[in-house]
């Protein structure tokens, strides 16, 4: 038993630290077929948050991927302010949800009023700071600055960062797989009436 215990561990460490490093060694160059998303994250407190993006179709103000497929997301530990730089398909994409990781986990869906930008190929696209404060998340403006030298801590990363302009925005909430709650997003939406 307590070999079984201590491969998980050293399993889940193994894992841990593989996915720390991934952060920092991203590589992109102005030929990529893909965009590069930067933000900043900024904690107040000493809890963990998940921030998640999802793709977005602003004509029929919708999401358009799931958990499964088209969510990239990064971790925020620790106090302070970090930069992240996020390899992703082209398109548009929305801030869909921070996930505050305490006991039990808390949601904080923004499907009620949310930003949306446009990622291009090859282009490295600043889309600003979020504040996170215990259940509550905010935008905390551009430091464009900051995000540069951020920058320098990804050697494989050339290419001139750019604002994204923002386009506030709403999406709809549907149920889990199993059509029995609620979930931000949801994997099945119910058609909204056009007026």
């Amino acid at each position: 038993m307590n070999t079984l215990k201590v491969a998980t561990f050293l399993l889940l460490a193994a894992l841990l630290t593989a996915c720390a490093g991934v952060r920092k060694n991203v590589s992109f160059a102005a030929e990529s077929p893909e965009a590069l998303l930067v933000f900043g994250t900024i904690a107040e407190e000493p809890t963990a948050y998940t921030v998640t993006f999802s793709t977005y179709d602003p004509p029929q103000q919708r999401l358009t991927s799931n958990s499964f497929r088209g969510q990239p997301f990064v971790e925020h530990r620790g106090v302070g302010v970090l930069y992240h730089a996020l390899k992703v398909p082209p398109g548009t994409y929305v801030l869909k949800s921070v996930t505050r990781q305490v006991i039990p986990q808390k949601v904080i869906c923004l499907s009620e009023g949310t930003f949306a930008f446009e990622l291009k190929p090859g282009q490295v696209t600043y889309v600003g700071n979020l504040a996170f404060r215990s259940e509550q998340v905010a935008r905390a403006g551009t430091e464009q600055a900051a995000a540069i030298a951020a920058l320098k801590e990804y050697p494989n990363v050339s290419g001139e960062l750019i604002t994204a302009p923002l386009t506030e925005v709403t999406f709809p909430n549907g149920t889990d797989i199993f059509g029995a709650g609620e979930v931000c997003g949801g994997y099945y939406v119910k058609e909204q009436p056009r007026s």
